[in-house]
């Protein structure tokens, strides 16, 4: 499929898409059996979706990161077995010779000239569009999403308080109309700024 993309004039861009979940555990012996249920949960469903994915092991993750990371290109060579004798890690594998910021958001690792946004998007679901359109952006970049789920009872909590404020600024409102002697049900009129 993604060669036939390729022919088709894509501009040779091949899009790879990657989940990392995690989980709140206090030993790898909890977290383990948790890890591997939430995996099988995920694989099964892209499976319903007829979408093929397999899991990386740590060498695959670092070739991952090693990809991503704007550095000269050149094979991952790296064994845990290495460790003791050179102190070398995984960070030394995948880091950049250097790293440099410019303004708020432009950066230079290593030769590479990059740019980092951020949006926060406080929603209780996701367009399906919008995500498919920050995925099929005709570039060469990175998208991270770091998803949270909200516990429902904080959730409810956190919105009853919104409401309450909203009651509260309604009320003083009205108090300042009274006081003015316009009728309290009629809002205000207020003109927007204008930049």
């Amino acid at each position: 499929m993604l060669k036939g993309q390729i022919e088709r004039s894509n501009n040779g861009i091949v899009r790879s898409k990657y989940i990392t979940f995690g989980i709140n555990a206090a030993t790898l012996a909890e977290a383990r059996p948790r890890f591997e249920r939430v995996e099988s949960d995920i694989m099964g469903n892209f499976k319903k979706l007829s979408v093929a994915s397999h899991s990386l092991n740590g060498m695959d993750r670092l070739d991952v990161l090693h990809a991503v990371t704007p550095r000269k290109p050149r094979a991952v060579c790296f064994s845990c077995a290495d460790i003791p004798n050179t102190g070398m890690n995984t960070k030394d594998v995948i880091a950049p010779t250097s790293f440099k910021f410019w303004e708020s958001r432009i950066l230079k690792p290593g030769s590479t000239w990059g740019a980092a946004s951020y949006l926060q998007i406080m929603a209780s679901e996701l367009s399906d569009k919008l995500l498919a359109e920050i995925l099929e952006v005709d570039a060469e970049m990175t998208v991270t999403m770091h998803i949270n789920t909200v516990d429902q009872t904080k959730a409810i909590k956190t919105i009853k308080n919104k409401l309450t404020d909203i009651d509260k600024m309604r009320m003083d409102e009205q108090k300042k109309a009274a006081r003015a002697g316009y009728d309290i049900d009629v809002k205000p009129y207020t003109r927007k700024k204008r930049n």
